[in-house]
Parts: C-alpha cells; structure tokens; sequence
C-alpha cells in the first residue's frame, strides 16, 4: 500500500489525503456524533415531556384537594355517605344485621349491628374503606354468643373529613 502510494503524483497523493480525511470525517459524524446528538435530542424531549407531565399532576393534585375539601368529605362512589353505607351492607346481606344507622355531628355515620356474620362484616369494612373511601374512624366488636357472630358499634367518616 505505502509503494503504491508513493508511487502516485503529489497532485494524487493530496487528494487521496484530503478523501481519507473528509471519509474519516463522516465515518466519526455517522457512527459516533449524530447518534450522540439524535439521543440527546431525544432525552431533552423527554425531560420537557416528564416535566410538563409533573406540572399537571400538582395542578391536578391541588384541585383534588379543593374539592375534597368542598365536598364536605362525601364518599368517592357518590352519594351520601349514609346511602353508600345502606347500599354497601346491602351488598353483603348485613341489612338485616344493622339495627341502628345514625348520621354523626361530624358528617360521618354510626352504625349498630347484633348478631352480623363477622367475615361479611370484615369484608363491608374493607370495602367502604378501599372502595367507597370512607375512613373507619371506631370499631368496637363482641363475640355474640353464636359462633362467627358479633355484636357491635362502627363508626365512619368520608376521606375529606
């Protein structure tokens, strides 16, 4: 190769020279420059993208709050907290267990059950709490004399409470 090079004109060997290196050029803009470039482009687009997202979740976090706070701290599913208690218990065949349901001074709700199947009552609770968002605020359980039965005072407020 170093024979066949010099074996050229100087006229040849300055533009072979200046071809070597406008390939070399181009071979380090292709392979390492413009994948470096298009990946930054790429990660600030990204950022703006994660940052804007980030904007909105406060905003949107600040205006759950408000609301929450308007809303007087009614349960998530809608309704009053007392339909949501009525309607839930219903759902887990307590009606018949609930002998008392009071609203409170506070806007939460004060429930009175005799002889309720504790794991239907264990189940209701969980559901009020995770599905309807209402905090359990007191619970107050007794054995009721018959087996997997409990006599007892519940009582609940909404989340916003």
């Amino acid at each position: 190769m170093k024979e066949w090079l010099q074996s050229r004109t100087p006229r040849e060997r300055r533009i072979l020279a200046a071809g070597a290196a406008f390939l070399s050029l181009a071979l380090l803009y292709g392979a390492v420059l413009h994948p470096f470039f298009a990946g930054l482009a790429q990660l600030r687009r990204t950022a703006a993208e994660q940052e804007d997202l980030l904007h909105w979740m406060h905003r949107t976090a600040a205006e759950i709050r408000a609301l929450r706070r308007a809303g007087g701290g009614a349960p998530a599913t809608g309704g009053s907290i007392l339909s949501v208690v009525d309607r839930t218990a219903r759902a887990e065949h307590l009606d018949e267990s609930i002998k008392r349901m009071d609203p409170d001074n506070r806007g939460g709700v004060r429930v009175s059950l005799e002889q309720a199947p504790f794991d239907q009552v264990a189940r209701w609770l969980g559901r009020l709490q995770h599905d309807a968002g209402l905090q359990i605020t007191s619970v107050s359980l007794e054995a009721s004399g018959v087996p997997g039965q409990v006599n007892g005072r519940v009582i609940l407020e909404g989340a916003g409470s």
